[in-house]
């Protein structure tokens, strides 16, 4: 769990944000729905406009319980004046689960995706019968490779736990 901060380098404005992913994923989920993404949001729409080259990013906290790292990012967009003079739209240390709307919303979404890919020919997974669920080819396993071993030598020390109902990695005892 940690809080992350995009800078924008040349007006030294801010966006401060909180995640129990791990701080890479979260960081390409910010870039990734900067670009594909159809609703508006303050932050992504400054990404777009002044481009991710123009913005540094880093981890600024770690936390060790979801109440530490609300406290924590609540801490920091005040630290920061990032609301007033930055990118963050209100305060944070709201950590929330979804609504059973935006579920909705988030699995009809990767459906059409899905959909999509299957028209354009690029459809990521071969559907089986078996209740298993995805087969992968080995073309795509072949590709997952060097992920699957990075991922091995940065979760070595990791066990992760469930603290108000996610999942939260942490370094073994």
């Amino acid at each position: 769990m940690h809080i992350y901060k995009w800078t924008h380098i040349k007006t030294n404005r801010s966006y401060i944000g909180q995640s129990i992913q791990l701080p890479n994923q979260r960081r390409l989920e910010h870039l990734s729905s900067s670009k594909h993404t159809t609703r508006t949001y303050h932050f992504h729409n400054a990404l777009k406009k002044y481009g991710v080259e123009e913005f540094s990013w880093e981890v600024i906290a770690y936390a060790n319980s979801l109440d530490e790292l609300n406290q924590l990012e609540e801490y920091f967009i005040k630290e920061y004046n990032s609301i007033e003079n930055g990118f963050n739209i209100r305060n944070g240390g709201k950590n929330k689960t979804h609504s059973n709307e935006s579920k909705k919303r988030m699995s009809e979404s990767q459906k059409n995706a899905h959909k999509r890919r299957k028209v354009l020919g690029i459809n990521t997974f071969v559907r089986t019968k078996s209740p298993k669920g995805w087969k992968w080819s080995d073309e795509q396993k072949e590709k997952l490779k060097p992920v699957q071993e990075k991922l091995k030598k940065m979760l070595k020390n990791k066990t992760w736990k469930i603290v108000d109902g996610k999942r939260v990695w942490m370094e073994k005892e």
